[in-house]
């Protein structure tokens, strides 16, 4: 029987600083198709928060193609080199501990580096301009698939609803989840509307929430196994800024801020919950449940600390069924090696720009389980390790809807605490 064969045209532009990364950390190859694959498997998945894991890979083969399936959807560049030809920022760009933009290069940590008390760029980027021109950074590709006549529709369906929302909440590169490499998408038949016709962000939001609601008729009220939409996400939703890196800001201010109040000063005269806790983790447990991981573990894990005072390098790390397995043979008091897994954060950051050159920060808290059955969340220091329970979401309610955050003088002794002022009551919105 023939098959029916789906095309559809897709440009990504670049909104905000992208690391893309290289073999050669000085250069980078820019938005590949292998790495907007990956893209569309994750906000695919995203749609489905009902499939159990064996469904969630059975489904996603019949899409995206597997050894077992043959080729699924293909990624196919349309080579334009004068508008996607990477800029590379200057390695030398620093960013010290009291610049503005503090908060950027703290979204950035990874392939920003600290060097002593400032922070250098570590990986080449590409850079956006300022405000959106006929100059901006474009990628332009086709996504081609061909299926069985009666599964077309569906088939086309399922690709725009992951593009729309890739539009919506997703990027590129090295911390895309922090904002970084932010795309706007031009998908023609896309559910999402063109954003570049919408005039505020009321109007985005009301897009917004009609587009969310066009793919999940009912919200799923379990948890998701895997990141996905479920009546616990929350989406938020900015002031219009001038520029990409403004709007970035604002959201990267927010976040920045509620770490370092749940972390310590650089000059450690008064320390937070979060440090007081690693503190409080590095004695020896006593009889009784478990201990509760940080505050900031919430936010992905590793969760690595170093208190400059003593060289000490604490951590909150995932350990994998291997690693647990080889730390019961080793016992609790003998040194073990660092976990190897990973819990990546829920929290995505996002900007997108409407019309008038206007850019909105968009924030989305997107829940799921913490750690499959056997992973465990593991304190470790010197020669110890120790079992923690998964960490709460309460920084993550105070950083949307404000709260207070204990402080501690360096010996413990409660010092009050902080009113943090969350996105509701800072101007933000929430799409529901």
């Amino acid at each position: 029987m023939a098959r029916t064969h789906i095309e559809i045209p897709v440009n990504l532009e670049l909104v905000t600083t992208a690391y893309p990364g290289s073999v050669d950390k000085s250069k980078t190859d820019g938005l590949r198709p292998p790495t907007l694959r990956h893209m569309l498997r994750f906000w695919w998945r995203a749609l489905h928060p009902d499939y159990a894991p064996a469904k969630l890979l059975a489904e996603e083969a019949k899409l995206f193609g597997s050894a077992a399936t043959g080729q699924g959807l293909r990624v196919i560049p349309v080579t334009n080199p004068a508008t996607s030809a990477p800029v590379v920022l200057p390695e030398t760009q620093v960013v010290n501990n009291n610049s503005p933009d503090i908060s950027l290069a703290y979204m950035a940590f990874g392939p920003v580096t600290l060097q002593g008390r400032q922070f250098k760029n570590a990986a080449a980027a590409i850079d956006p301009p300022a405000n959106a021109s006929s100059l901006s950074v474009v990628y332009r590709f086709r996504l081609a698939l061909s299926v069985e006549p009666a599964a077309a529709q569906s088939a086309r369906l399922e690709i725009l609803k992951t593009l729309g929302l890739l539009q919506a909440f997703g990027g590129f590169g090295s911390r895309s989840r922090r904002g970084y490499g932010s795309v706007q998408l031009v998908v023609p038949g896309s559910p999402l509307t063109n954003l570049a016709a919408l005039r505020n962000r009321d109007d985005y939001a009301k897009s917004l929430k009609g587009f969310l609601g066009f793919c999940f008729k009912t919200p799923d009220t379990l948890e998701p196994q895997h990141p996905a939409f479920s009546d616990a996400t929350r989406v938020f939703v900015g002031n219009p800024c001038g520029s990409s890196k403004v709007a970035h800001k604002s959201a990267a201010d927010m976040y920045y801020r509620l770490r370092r109040l749940y972390g310590a000063t650089y000059n450690h005269a008064d320390i937070g919950e979060d440090t007081r806790r690693m503190i409080d983790l590095s004695a020896p447990p006593g009889p009784g449940a478990l201990r509760h991981s940080t505050f900031g573990s919430a936010f992905g894990l590793p969760h690595n600390y170093f208190f400059s005072s003593t060289r000490e390098t604490p951590a909150i790390e995932v350990y994998t069924p291997d690693g647990v397995q080889a730390l019961s043979k080793l016992g609790n008091n003998t040194a073990p090696k660092a976990g190897t897994g990973r819990r990546a954060s829920s929290l995505h950051f996002k900007v997108v720009r409407i019309a008038g050159n206007q850019y909105l920060p968009v924030i989305l808290w997107m829940p799921s389980l913490f750690l499959p059955p056997g992973y465990e969340v593991r304190f470790r220091h010197r020669r110890r390790s120790e079992a923690l329970a998964p960490p709460s979401t309460k920084a993550t309610t105070i950083l949307f809807d404000g709260g207070n955050i204990d402080r501690f003088d360096n010996y413990g002794a409660p010092l009050g605490s902080v009113a943090f002022s969350g996105l509701l009551t800072s101007g933000w919105i929430e799409v529901k």
